[in-house]
């Protein structure tokens, strides 16, 4: 969940509406990604990996 953001057309309307201060941050040559794009690239990474990062960071703080 990103910013209260439920679903891929949430990420992708936060986004959009807050384009100006991401683009401080990231390079976005094509704009915000659709929500299919979002999708596709969270669709694609190794859920197990993620949490045993988040459970490592954790163990950090």
């Amino acid at each position: 969940m990103i910013c209260g953001a439920d679903t891929w057309v949430d990420i992708e309307s936060y986004g959009r509406a807050k384009y100006e201060w991401l683009k401080k941050f990231l390079e976005l040559p094509n704009g915000i990604p659709t929500h299919d794009t979002i999708a596709r690239v969270f669709s694609r990474l190794n859920r197990r990996a993620i949490s045993e990062m988040f459970f490592e960071l954790g163990s950090i703080y």
